[in-house]
């Protein structure tokens, strides 16, 4: 590879071909004289309303916006912070589920979904088959009295089932919360769900990984029987077995049975405040103690947006291939693509199995545009020198986005000497206490060894040796902890720099 600094640099076409670039032009449309990324940015800070305001117009967002965009709201704890207290959007009313499946109505017979799983095993559902089967697990969740509010729990791989699982739930305004068998023991599962009293489970028989076979029957049967608040249990056979197992629980409902128990009608969509919650997001410090977050609905769904259409410039029709868990805030970054009118392309099963071109063949065969990886997968790729690209063409894969800790310079070196020369990375913080980024890269950035992060547009970031602070409200940001008074939500994030957000670990 030559040794001069530039890695990568886009062309005029991929420029103004990128949302990025039409949403500048858009914001000069309303007087401003904005030219770069780095003026945008500075724009969206000084004049963060308008930016959110522009956000929600610009992306199309369905819902009731109302008049005020922020107010003041009632201090988490002791004293009001302006950046910690600010409330977005106290108005407005919306749907997670009715503005990720709104691009139906175009496309209803283009690909939604596309899975595939380690043993080979694939499956795709067109947009009105999504829709449809979230119509009849919807009906299911309202005939069990799963109504605004409630919780559902779910412990699962990343399934097409899991997808239209969490889709069915917050059409209801119900609260979703998930954890993967993979990564979550089930006695830490059982203590992340007890305090949240869920009224439904969804669980699955089993998955694979590197060619074992897991079954989780007894793991699910402990955890109905610690969930005392549960009312019904939808468990998944995922796992084609030829019997049944001496831990099989036959009053679980099963899922074929739901599917074929309703017939498909309109999904009914309900509407909740723009600050109400959405998920509930488990997450274990160092220390070991595991906080639960709560996400917003409204502040998800535009902050996706801006990710996904403005630094990633995902487009209806984008084909965005990931692999993450279901414990992770990442699952609901992925799904919320949809939203751009993405299609879902994903797998379960250990990375590298059944050979180190796992995830690689699925981008080929999908015909992948977007492929959305952790910089520890890469960093295993390049220290075992294995190239991708000897492999495949991968002539529709455009944007690699690596979200993590990035190695510089090697790990950029690797992309473009193993992978592909014309490529656009976009490495991501992904911090789950947002469940977004505060540092993310662009489509109209050049790459060189010593590439970094720009701030992600409308958070004010400064960055010190060890630290990262967010000086400025953003819509984003978590309603609090479960249950907490808002001490330890204050302590977790505000206390470290007065009237700022501290970002830890």
């Amino acid at each position: 590879m030559a040794k001069d600094a530039q890695l990568w640099t886009p062309s005029p076409e991929f420029i103004r071909s990128s949302n990025l670039y039409q949403f500048i032009q858009h914001i000069n449309m309303r007087g401003e004289a904005l030219e770069d990324f780095g003026q945008l940015h500075q724009w969206s800070v000084t004049n963060s309303k308008q930016f959110w305001l522009e956000i929600w117009q610009y992306c199309d967002v369905i819902g009731f916006r109302g008049d005020c965009v922020f107010g003041e709201a009632i201090a988490k704890w002791e004293k009001f912070v302006a950046a910690r207290d600010t409330i977005w959007f106290p108005q407005a009313q919306l749907n997670y589920a009715e503005n990720l499946l709104s691009y139906a109505f175009q496309e209803p017979e283009t690909i939604a979904l596309w899975f595939k799983n380690e043993n080979g095993q694939t499956k795709t559902l067109t947009w009105q088959q999504l829709c449809d089967q979230v119509s009849l697990v919807q009906q299911w969740l309202t005939q069990n009295g799963v109504e605004r509010g409630d919780v559902v729990v779910a412990y699962l791989p990343h399934i097409p089932e899991t997808i239209v699982s969490l889709l069915a739930v917050t059409s209801l305004g119900a609260i979703w919360s998930s954890l993967s068998p993979e990564d979550t023991d089930i006695q830490t599962a059982i203590a992340c769900f007890q305090p949240l009293q869920p009224k439904v489970l969804f669980c699955s028989n089993g998955y694979n990984r590197a060619g074992a076979t897991i079954n989780t029957e007894e793991n699910n049967r402990k955890l109905v029987d610690n969930l005392t608040s549960l009312l019904n249990t939808c468990q998944i056979e995922y796992l084609q077995t030829l019997q049944f197992s001496s831990n099989y629980v036959d009053t679980f409902s099963d899922w074929q049975a739901i599917l074929a128990g309703y017939l498909p009608r309109g999904i009914k969509y309900e509407r909740i405040g723009f600050n109400d919650p959405l998920f509930i997001h488990h997450h274990q410090r160092p220390s070991g103690k595991i906080d639960r977050i709560v996400h917003r609905i409204g502040g998800t769904i535009l902050n996706h947006l801006k990710e996904h259409q403005l630094h990633c410039n995902i487009q209806p029709g984008t084909r965005l291939l990931s692999r993450c868990s279901c414990s992770s805030t990442a699952l609901i970054w992925h799904t919320s693509a949809l939203a751009s009118g993405a299609t879902l392309v994903f797998y379960d099963g250990a990375p590298f199995f059944p050979n180190m071109n796992a995830l690689w063949s699925l981008a080929e065969e999908s015909k992948s545009n977007i492929v959305h990886i952790s910089s520890v997968y890469l960093d295993h790729l390049r220290e075992a020198a294995f190239s991708p690209g000897h492999f495949y063409t991968m002539e529709y894969l455009q944007t690699l986005i690596v979200s993590g800790s990035v190695h510089y310079p090697q790990l950029f070196e690797y992309i473009y000497s193993y992978i592909q020369t014309d490529i656009c990375v976009i490495p991501a913080s992904q911090e789950e206490d947002i469940a977004g980024s505060f540092l993310i890269g662009h489509p109209m950035a050049c790459v060189d060894r010593q590439y970094i992060m720009a701030p992600a547009l409308g958070c004010d970031v400064q960055l010190g040796e060890q630290t990262l602070h967010c000086t400025n409200s953003f819509p984003n940001q978590p309603l609090g902890f479960w249950h907490d008074s808002g001490e330890n939500y204050h302590h977790a994030y505000w206390h470290q720099h007065q009237g700022m957000w501290s970002q830890p670990e």
